[in-house]
């Protein structure tokens, strides 16, 4: 059976049971306010795949940990291709008046592999990054904001019934729609039943 690997945000069940730990009858705090602390001990109710269809409002559900990141290395790719393709014509220029056009031809050429190789690598690697994860409210589906090229952002919709195993690539978590995406594991996850619903997708 397939495993998430993903860092979920200490709300709901964990939080209860970090607060259930710390209220004890030898405490304090437990003395002068029983009544707080027996609701706070209280057992949470057991999280569900199917929780995550039900919740009835819109709200983020998850971030990435490396958005920031992503956004200004894809700019940074850009602006190095731009500056490869504004210093050809240039380069081309300073060579002919020197008797070289030759080399000119071929320093150009090398100049814009390299920012053209560069730019599409980093587009390859980080198109199926996940900057966040936002639910619809009434719907058996959510939205996935996903890195563009000049490093905006792109929203998808996901249907549930649409999650499969994906295919080949070193940042994937599954696949929908035949588009792949990959869920950071250092970003934030903040619902419980969201990974539930996906290992429950991928098994399926």
């Amino acid at each position: 059976m397939l495993r998430l690997p993903l860092r979920v945000a200490a709300t709901g069940r964990h939080a209860v049971n970090h607060a259930a730990t710390r209220c004890s009858s030898f405490s304090p705090v437990a003395r002068r306010l029983p009544l707080v602390c027996r609701t706070m001990c209280t057992e949470a109710p057991k999280i569900k795949p199917d929780d995550i269809l039900f919740n009835g409002k819109e709200e983020v559900i998850f971030e990435g940990g490396k958005n920031k990141v992503v956004a200004t290395l894809k700019k940074l790719s850009i602006a190095n291709l731009g500056f490869a393709l504004a210093g050809t014509p240039i380069l081309q220029y300073i060579t002919s008046a020197t008797g070289n056009p030759g080399k000119g031809i071929a320093m150009s050429g090398l100049l814009v592999f390299f920012g053209g190789g560069t730019t599409a690598a980093l587009t390859w690697a980080t198109s199926t990054y996940v900057l966040s994860i936002k639910t619809i409210a009434g719907k058996e589906s959510f939205i996935v904001e996903t890195p563009t090229l000049m490093g905006g952002s792109a929203f998808t919709e996901v249907h549930w019934n649409q999650i499969q195993r994906p295919g080949y690539h070193p940042f994937v978590t599954f696949e929908a729609g035949g588009k792949k995406y990959y869920l950071d594991e250092l970003g934030e996850m903040k619902s419980e039943a969201f990974p539930l619903k996906l290992e429950e997708c991928l098994n399926r």
